[in-house]
């Protein structure tokens, strides 16, 4: 699973918001056969430590990896060079 987007308003942080909304992504995610669920969080993001909290890895630093992307103008270049 890919998690894409989430996020709790200021007002909501501090009250367990974020460990639910999570906790009810992984129990989506264990339901329908997923195995693991990948997100990106930026480097300025201080969820990272919240996410380490509940046992997140940063796979950069474990696996080696990067996260690349295509913008919709890059693969509709890509995909306008296709024959």
């Amino acid at each position: 699973m890919c998690l894409e987007d989430i996020y709790v308003t200021p007002d909501f942080r501090g009250k367990h918001v974020g460990s639910m909304l999570i906790k009810s992504v992984a129990k989506e995610a264990v339901e329908n056969g997923c195995h693991k669920m990948d997100f990106v969080v930026l480097n300025w993001n201080p969820a990272q430590e919240f996410y380490k909290r509940l046992g997140a890895v940063d796979a950069t630093v474990k696996y080696q990896g990067h996260c690349f992307r295509f913008s919709e103008e890059d693969l509709k270049k890509i995909a306008s060079d296709c024959e």
